[in-house]
């Protein structure tokens, strides 16, 4: 007979790499609820500045509370993370819940602020101001509908960093070892957005965005005890 956790989870996969996609994909097709709530409050800034500065640059005003909000999104779940880790120590499956969020409203930060997917057959270099206040309410939905593209990117990208970084940086420290490199990341993406105007001298912040959902999907993996699984090299 099947328990809820059973029915709740996915099968086992074969090896590291269809855990690395399954992972990717149960992150990606959760991007509705934080993709939501930054729709909200999106049209409630809009509505604001309107209303203070008719004249003002609605644009770029909205750009920059895009990024903030998204930030703020970032921030105050990984904290909740960080601050739960002694409550929570030896419940794998809410770490696999924390992670899969953290990574879903890193996802959605990313491509609303244009640093993660550009819509079909489009190109959108990084910090172009990319919502359906600019761009049309219909690209909200080819968001959500194309995430298969961001999918194949970010899982290919795991598995080709996987294959340098071997399962021994991972396994060593396990979970406090992936919140500390995810504490890098954040730290680096607030800096990068508040500090910098987005300018980084080695890395992208699109690639900070794609670390922070890597280690996301890690994370899950390594709840499940998925990680150590085989990596295998014909992807």
């Amino acid at each position: 007979m099947l328990t809820v956790v059973d029915e709740l989870e996915p099968e086992h996969p074969r090896n590291w790499n269809e855990a690395a996609a399954s992972c990717i994909s149960e992150i990606l097709e959760q991007i509705s609820r934080p993709l939501a709530h930054m729709q909200k409050e999106e049209e409630n800034i809009k509505t604001r500045i309107v209303s203070s500065n008719p004249y003002g640059p609605l644009e770029n005003d909205l750009f920059l509370n895009s990024i903030l909000e998204g930030l703020s999104m970032i921030d105050n779940h990984f904290e909740g993370m960080v601050q739960n880790m002694n409550w929570f120590e030896s419940d794998p499956m809410y770490w696999v819940e924390e992670w899969k969020n953290l990574g879903s409203i890193a996802a959605v930060a990313g491509i609303k602020n244009g640093n993660l997917l550009p819509l079909a057959g489009e190109e959108h270099p990084e910090n172009t101001f990319f919502s359906a206040s600019a761009a049309g309410a219909d690209n909200i939905w080819r968001i959500e509908d194309n995430t298969w593209m961001l999918q194949d990117d970010l899982t290919s990208t795991l598995i080709r960093k996987q294959s340098d970084y071997g399962h021994n940086n991972i396994a060593r420290f396990g979970r406090q070892g992936l919140i500390v490199r995810c504490h890098d990341k954040v730290a680096r993406l607030k800096n990068l957005h508040l500090s910098r105007a987005g300018q980084a001298a080695n890395e992208s912040i699109a690639d900070t965005y794609t670390d922070i959902i890597g280690y996301s999907a890690i994370g899950m993996m390594w709840e499940r005890g998925w990680f150590l699984l085989n990596l295998t090299k014909n992807t």
